[in-house]
Parts: structure tokens; sequence; C-alpha cells
């Protein structure tokens, strides 16, 4: 999680130089890094969303009783939300490597491939039953 929020840090630093020299009115005037915490929020909050279908993103915090969902106002504000998502960055390399058609979260998959390493052993016996497998042959 601290490699994402630094992801997100630079990131969004880079972007909001870029918004800065194009224009004097900027959206990133309030920008705050991003803490791990809330990052832990942002990622629960997000998957919630699926598990109550609205038709904007916006409308998971709108104050109407019959579309707003209240406890995603209780942890983030919309526009901080929307924010991370737009910032949410997996690597800073701006070309894809070749061959590799993961790239842009291979840096995460790498850290998670070491620490399931560190943590997790295989089983001795592990049985594959037939009814595991979709289909036999073609």
């Amino acid at each position: 999680m601290h490699y994402l929020v630094a992801e997100n840090y630079q990131e969004a630093i880079s972007v909001s130089w870029l918004e800065v020299c194009a224009s004097k009115s900027t959206k990133m005037k309030g920008w705050m890094p991003v803490e791990v915490g809330e990052l832990f929020v942002w990622l629960a909050l997000n998957m919630m969303t699926p598990h109550m279908r609205k038709h904007v993103l916006s409308d998971y915090w709108s104050v109407d009783e019959l579309v707003g969902t209240p406890t995603f106002g209780k942890y983030i504000v919309c526009d901080r939300h929307l924010a991370l998502l737009r910032f949410l960055h997996f690597n800073r390399y701006y070309g894809p490597a070749p061959n590799d058609r993961l790239w842009k979260i291979r840096p995460i998959l790498t850290k998670l491939e070491e620490l399931l390493a560190r943590l997790f052993r295989l089983f001795p016996k592990v049985i594959i039953d037939k009814s595991l497998v979709l289909s036999w042959g073609i």
C-alpha cells in the first residue's frame, strides 16, 4: 500500500504541474497527499460499489433519500474520492515493455508474488477433482 501511495503522489504532482501550466484555474488547489489509511478506505468503498448499483458515481454521495448512500459520505468526500480515482497510478513508466501485457501493474504483481511466496506455502497434496474443471477435451 505504501508503494501505491508513493505512485499516487508522483502522478498527482506531475498532472497538477501540467494543469497549472495549462490554466490558472485548476481543481488541484486543495490537493493533499494520500495517506495509507485513506487509501484503504477508498479501496473498501470501491469494493462496496458493485453491491449497490448507481447510474453515476456521484450518486453514492447524494443527499437525496431515495438515491443517496449515507455510508460513503461518512468516510470520504466525493471530490476527494474522484481525485484519488483520477490519480491512482501503479507505474511511473510510460512505455510498455516488450512482450509484457501487464506492464502497468507489473510492480504490484511482483510485490504481491514476493509477499505470497514469503507468507504462504503450498500444501503437500493438491487434489483436482473433475467437478472443478469446466470441461474435458475440446
